[in-house]
């Protein structure tokens, strides 16, 4: 987990956190003299997962900083010769909308393949490429509710990547970004735009305002709701191995066998804007809280005795 201000991990489920240190080796020197790996930037960043390699990514404006966990678990060292950006001029509408940084909310990684928004425009980097590439996908459209902060929403499995822009279009690529299709019209819902959207195997999940969206293609598409056929507003999603879980306002919900929301808890703390799954149970940052936690397995047990 991150703070604003530091990194730490935890070996026994919570209970005690130890302070991870971040390396500098490496890292460029106009990066270093910014001290923004170190300054109380790291809100800004974000964690993913390729494989069995944790990455820490921190934007540094024409610069992405990409660090990965030592072998002993205990050192974040930069990932070698990642590239700068393009470097364009920035205009005064670059600066209303806040967009001159690497949007760290929209990186995601597939087979070694990152994916990041940079001024508006989608970039690929591969590790070991000399340079990010543009891919040709931009985005002027406005945020609805004019968070600009938030931009592109991005899943990717293998070569296969999703977009959702801020208006609500949805375009995918089968090719790793070389190619894009407009795959709006095939969705059966009406939204006004994305909350998140992730892969669980071959099955994309797409959460909105109005709904959650699945599909195994990207051709058909099916609205889940839960088991009255209430279409549920889920925030965020969680995975366990093969298990989604969902947090919405009314409780933690898991999706069943026939693939419909069914609620395991009507607790779920407001404001939480992380959320993670290990050892059978859920843990959830709340800003200015801390973390909290709940067992997945007993909540199953009664969700079964239940029904």
């Amino acid at each position: 987990m991150h703070t604003r201000d530091e990194i730490f991990q935890s070996t026994d489920g919570g209970a005690s956190w130890q302070s991870v240190r971040v390396s500098a080796e490496g890292v460029p020197p106009e990066s270093v003299e910014q001290k923004s790996w170190r300054s109380g930037t790291y809100y800004t960043s974000k964690f993913v997962v390729s494989g069995k390699v944790l990455y820490f990514i921190l934007p540094v404006e024409n610069f992405l900083q990409i660090f990965h966990l030592s072998a002993d678990g205990n050192m974040l060292i930069p990932v070698q010769d990642v590239p700068t950006f393009e470097v364009e001029r920035t205009t005064r509408l670059d600066f209303e909308r806040r967009d001159v940084d690497a949007k760290t909310k929209t990186v995601a990684i597939s087979h070694n393949a990152f994916y990041v928004e940079y001024k508006r425009k989608l970039f690929k980097w591969r590790l070991g490429d000399p340079e990010w590439i543009n891919t040709g996908l931009i985005d002027a459209s406005e945020q609805p509710d004019e968070d600009f902060h938030k931009g592109f929403k991005i899943a990717t499995s293998r070569e296969t990547v999703y977009i959702g822009k801020r208006e609500g279009r949805l375009l995918r690529s089968l090719d790793g970004g070389s190619n894009w299709r407009d795959i709006t019209s095939n969705l059966p819902l009406d939204f006004a735009h994305f909350k998140e959207m992730v892969f669980s195997g071959s099955t994309l999940y797409i959460a909105t305002d109005k709904g959650v969206l699945v599909s195994e293609t990207g051709e058909y598409w099916r609205v889940i709701t839960d088991t009255a056929d209430t279409r549920l507003i889920i925030d965020q999603f969680a995975l366990d191995g093969t298990e989604v879980y969902g947090i919405a306002d009314t409780g933690v919900y898991r999706l069943n066998t026939r693939r419909q929301w069914e609620q395991i808890s009507s607790e779920a703390p407001d404001g939480m804007n992380a959320l993670a799954i290990a050892n059978s149970r859920l843990y959830g940052a709340v800003s200015g809280q801390g973390i909290f936690n709940m067992s997945l397995e007993n909540m199953e047990l009664r969700a079964n005795a239940e029904e």
